[in-house]
């Protein structure tokens, strides 16, 4: 009716804030406010979007004090059908989508000095046969890593083979979901946080490998989150999970996941 413009606006702009919960069983949320007193006869009601996606399903105009409601009139039991094929139904509503392996970052480093940093080339390994399956490992680790190209190629978790060749001591070692073959591999970390120093256990890995002799640099592909954690070969701490080793005669960074993945032995 030309009065000022009022601003509704929701406390519920991210999860668990304002009335997110009960928005959440109502699927939507209900906003309210108090008009100027009107004379009987027509009136005119604007809507403005102040904001970007925004959207509503109905208006309701209280001429008498407000009662719940169920808004959109759905009244009764609403339960769903106890027998559903929801992965079906979200494929037939959604579409089928099939995700690749997920980027891997290679950085070069900007001088001799730097190691990795954050921001680089983003590299995708798109190859189905670069992928490996876990018993890959096992038939990997009961043979010697022997230097090809003069460098020596070891993934971490070949070492759950227990052979003469790739084994692991200590406790705690488990494995889980690596970065490496496109996010198809496995590494190895130490899930429980203990004294290991005391109590003379600590988690070592070990493998044995045949190479030309010479000055070699020692790469790890790890990954941790821990800002206390040590570096080393031995898991001090817990939560560092050891992927791949690299030793090269060269100064070349360790090659991505893709062409790691061209030298693995088959």
């Amino acid at each position: 009716d030309g009065n000022p413009v009022q601003i509704l606006e929701s406390c519920a702009n991210d999860e668990w804030k304002g009335n997110w919960k009960q928005n959440v069983l109502d699927n939507g949320e209900r906003l309210l406010m108090a008009l100027p007193f009107a004379e009987a006869g027509e009136h005119s009601l604007r809507l403005w979007a102040v904001d970007a996606y925004f959207a509503f399903s109905r208006i309701i105009i209280y001429t008498r004090p407000r009662r719940e409601n169920q808004l959109a009139g759905i009244m009764g039991n609403q339960r769903l059908p106890e027998k559903w094929d929801v992965f079906r139904w979200c494929e037939a509503f959604y579409g089928r989508l099939e995700t690749g392996p997920r980027p891997v970052l290679y950085v070069m480093a900007k001088s001799a000095e730097d190691t990795l940093i954050k921001l680089g080339e983003e590299v995708q390994d798109k190859a189905e046969e670069n992928r490996v399956n876990p018993g890959w490992y096992s038939v990997r680790g009961g043979r010697m890593f022997v230097e090809e190209n003069g460098a020596v190629r070891i993934d971490a978790v070949a070492a759950l083979a227990g052979s003469g060749f790739a084994w692991k001591s200590g406790e705690g070692w488990r494995h889980c979901a690596g970065e490496s073959f496109g996010r198809s591999g496995l590494c190895l970390y130490v899930r429980k946080r203990q004294d290991m120093a005391k109590s003379g256990k600590i988690p070592a890995l070990h493998y044995r490998f045949e190479c030309g002799g010479g000055k070699y640099t020692f790469w790890m592909l790890v990954k941790f989150r821990d800002a206390a954690a040590v570096l080393t070969l031995y898991s001090v701490n817990a939560g560092i999970r050891f992927d791949r080793f690299y030793l090269t005669k060269g100064e070349e960074l360790p090659p991505v996941d893709s062409v790691w993945s061209r030298h693995r032995t088959s």
